[in-house]
């Protein structure tokens, strides 16, 4: 999805060069360290490989490369030998902000990253699971960034810290990458007795411990579900189950995820659709009522969701946690400026090619731009925007 020359460092490392390899992977993908671990590695569906049996290990070979170059960081994350003068505001420090942050400072702008959190890593740090990303290697990577010269500039949050105006005012150029934080409203009935996932998983990965209920139950299908149902296993949940609309062979979470919750006793409810939070006379939650869901597609092939309300469930459980999914929150655009770069679905509209807004002078990529995605198209989103920012500013090159 990033654009990577796979084949090119493969055969730098059969060679035995791995800084040539790692020179290769960082043209597109700084950091390899974070996506091998987390990435549903879409490259190995792709592989030619598969005509034959399974795909190469890529991913496997990606996190060899990645910890490699964690162990020489100098040599990889290095500070311009030439400064432009010219200064650029990213909003947001996940994938796509870290990324477009180190090919910008690369090129000699000075470069200040803005977010709200305590730490850098947005979802990498919030929403990723310890056990799938030590928060160490992010730690890591900022200390890296900080080294070349970027600046962080954490718990400062856009439009209610500081304005979004003096932001643009202050900086040649701005790039925004806010990701997709906010929780959607699904319409289910007792919803506000839910947890949303998100937030539970942000909780844990600050604090590293989380009240939670004996009998946990979690609603969603993809890898975000995955992570909060093992999480809530992990920290001691007697029983944990999981609720989706689809079958479990079309869940959109990758198959060794499925199949690492199945393999720590985590009970999959699939096929169902939710209707209401089940509570006692007290008001306590004591389960979730769901009907069959029998189709997820119209005769057109388009995403139609089709339930039989006679054929209903009743799941119980004292602990109900939504992870249906995220939405983009754009409040700290403030209606003037979201009135010329948002869209009717709530992102950023902005250029699939430059990432520029119609707005001038304002860039944006990542999960603002296009909803929730993997972060490996966050970061290739980050390096094209980048990429289009350094040409207009007249900046060094990219080239390792």
């Amino acid at each position: 999805p990033a654009g990577t020359d796979i084949p090119g460092y493969m055969e730098q490392l059969r060679a035995g060069n791995w800084d040539k390899a790692a020179r290769i992977i960082m043209q597109y993908n700084p950091f390899p360290m974070f996506t091998s671990r987390i990435c549903p590695h879409p490259c190995q569906d792709k592989c030619n490989q598969n005509n034959y049996g399974d795909s190469v290990g890529i991913h496997s070979v990606e996190r060899s490369l990645g910890d490699y170059i964690m162990e020489h960081m100098d040599t990889y994350y290095p500070a311009p030998e030439k400064e432009t003068g010219k200064s650029v505001a990213v909003i947001g420090a996940g994938p796509s902000g870290l990324t477009a942050a180190f090919y910008l400072r690369r090129a000699g702008h000075i470069v200040t990253i803005y977010d709200r959190m305590e730490k850098s890593g947005g979802v990498l740090r919030y929403g990723i699971p310890h056990y799938r990303l030590p928060k160490n290697i992010v730690d890591r990577v900022e200390t890296a960034l900080t080294a070349m010269g970027v600046e962080f500039r954490m718990n400062t949050e856009i439009g209610r810290d500081v304005a979004i105006e003096n932001i643009v005012e202050r900086y040649d150029k701005v790039y925004l990458a806010t990701g997709a934080w906010k929780q959607p409203v699904i319409g289910l009935g007792g919803e506000e007795l839910t947890e949303f996932g998100l937030n539970f998983l942000v909780e844990v990965n600050t604090y590293l411990q989380k009240a939670i209920g004996n009998d946990v139950l979690v609603c969603g299908g993809g890898n975000v579900a995955m992570d909060v149902a093992l999480t809530a296993k992990r920290l001691g949940a007697k029983t944990v189950k999981l609720v989706c609309r689809k079958r479990k062979e079309d869940l959109s979470a990758s198959p060794e995820e499925l199949a690492r919750v199945i393999e720590e006793g985590v009970e999959i409810y699939d096929c169902r659709g939710l209707r209401n939070v089940i509570t006692d006379e007290n008001g306590k939650v004591t389960g979730l009522h769901t009907v069959r869901c029998y189709s997820v597609r119209g005769a057109n092939g388009k995403f139609t969701t089709n339930y039989d309300e006679d054929d209903t469930l009743d799941i119980s459980a004292d602990y109900i946690i939504m992870a249906t999914g995220q939405k983009v929150g754009l409040d700290f655009l403030g209606e003037k400026l979201a009135s010329q770069i948002k869209t009717e679905r709530g992102l950023i509209d902005a250029d699939k090619q430059t990432y520029a807004t119609k707005y001038p002078d304002i860039y944006a990529g990542g999960d603002a731009v296009t909803g929730p995605d993997i972060a490996i198209r966050a970061i290739q989103a980050g390096r094209a925007a980048a990429r289009s920012i350094n040409r207009a500013l007249g900046g060094g090159t990219f080239e390792f």
